[in-house]
């Protein structure tokens, strides 16, 4: 797997930042989402819990991905702004809260 950042953008009032990535996987299936966010937080030198997947899309025929993802400054921020189901996808939570 081979991670490309194309896109990269602080964003103040959210306290994060946002960035746009191309994943090559040529041999391999889709990244799995922790697989992303251990590469993007060696990559970009973060915290691994300060690192959301918000999503990875796939191209049809072609072994590349996209993915936007998001490290944000602190857990405090993050909390406040991520909703709880993407928090418990995260492993940040354990239960999602109705």
């Amino acid at each position: 797997m081979d991670i490309n950042i194309e896109n990269k953008k602080d964003n103040p009032l959210l306290g994060r930042m946002e960035i746009q990535v191309n994943i090559s996987h040529p041999n391999e299936k889709i990244p799995k989402r922790d697989a992303v966010v251990k590469a993007i937080s060696e990559e970009m030198k973060a915290d691994k819990k300060l690192v959301i997947v918000d999503n990875i899309k796939s191209s049809f025929g072609i072994a590349v991905s996209r993915a936007y993802v998001k490290i944000y400054k602190d857990m405090e921020i993050l909390k406040k702004i991520e909703p709880n189901f993407i928090q418990k996808r995260h492993g940040l939570i354990d239960e999602v809260k109705k």
